[in-house]
C-alpha cells in the first residue's frame, strides 16, 4: 500500500506543482499611487469613461487566462461595461475583444484611499488566448455615459497611449497599470510527462505485485489439480 500511495504522488505530484504565470505585472502599492496619474475620456467623442492601450512583449509562447487593472473609483457611478481587445505590435491586426458588462467583472476596492482617490483592482477572465513571443498591445475602454471611472496610469516612463476627451490618442510617459496572467506553465513539459508516465507504471507494477501476493503465489500447474471424481 505504501508504494501505491508513494507512485500516486509521483505521478501527480510533477502536475500539481505547476500553476499560472505572471507575464506583465505594472500593479501600483496604493502607496505609490500618488505621482501617477489617469486617463479620462468622459463623453467627449468616445462616449466612454476611459480608455488606453498598453504595449508589451512576451518572451515566449503564452495562453493569455486573466487580466487586472486599476482604476479610481473616486467618482464612480457603477461599475462600466468594459471591452477588452488585443492587437498585434503596430496594431494591425485584432486577435481578440470582448464587452465584459459588469457583472462579469470582479472589483476589488485598496485601501486606505490616497489623496481622497479611492482606488480598485478591476479583473476578468480571458478566454485562453494562445499566442506566441513578440509584441502585443491591449486596449481597456470603459462605458459608461455617467460613469466617471479613470484608468489609472503608473509614471513608469513606459510608452502606453490614451484617449483625451476629445477623442484624440496621445502617447504618454507612463505605463497602463495592469497584470496580465497566462496558464502555459499548467501544460505539463516533456519531463513532466516522463515523471507521469514512470508514476502511473510504478502504480501498475505495485498493484500487480498486491495482487499476486493476495492469490498466494504462483497459481497451481495443471498437474497439481485434484482428478476429476469418476461418476
Amino acid at each position: 500500500m505504501k508504494k501505491i500511495c508513494l507512485a500516486l504522488l509521483l505521478a501527480f505530484g510533477c502536475a500539481a506543482s505547476t500553476q499560472a504565470a505572471v507575464l506583465v505585472d505594472r500593479l501600483l502599492a496604493p502607496t505609490d499611487v500618488g505621482p501617477a496619474f489617469c486617463s479620462h475620456c468622459g463623453d467627449g467623442g468616445l462616449n466612454s469613461a476611459f480608455r488606453g492601450f498598453a504595449h508589451f512583449t512576451l518572451a515566449a509562447n503564452a495562453v493569455l487566462t486573466d487580466l487586472d487593472w486599476e482604476i479610481d473609483t473616486s467618482a464612480d457611478g457603477g461599475t462600466d461595461t468594459v471591452r477588452v481587445s488585443l492587437w498585434n505590435g503596430d496594431r494591425s491586426l485584432l486577435l481578440f475583444s470582448h464587452d465584459y458588462a459588469p457583472g462579469d467583472i470582479t472589483e476589488t476596492p485598496l485601501a486606505p484611499p490616497v489623496n481622497g482617490n479611492i482606488f480598485a483592482i478591476e479583473s476578468v477572465s480571458l478566454p485562453n488566448i494562445a499566442v506566441s513571443a513578440g509584441a502585443y498591445q491591449l486596449s481597456i475602454v470603459g462605458f459608461g455615459a455617467s460613469s466617471h471611472q479613470y484608468l489609472w496610469l503608473g509614471a513608469y516612463g513606459g510608452a502606453d497611449s490614451w484617449f483625451d476627451g476629445n477623442g484624440n490618442e496621445s502617447t504618454v510617459d507612463a505605463t497602463l497599470t495592469l497584470r496580465l496572467s497566462d496558464n502555459s506553465s499548467a501544460v505539463p513539459e516533456s519531463s513532466s510527462w516522463t515523471m507521469m508516465i514512470c508514476g502511473f507504471a510504478a502504480i501498475g507494477f505495485a498493484l500487480r505485485r498486491n495482487a499476486a501476493g493476495a492469490g498466494g503465489g504462483r497459481p497451481k500447474r495443471r498437474a497439481d489439480r485434484p482428478a476429476k471424481l469418476a461418476g
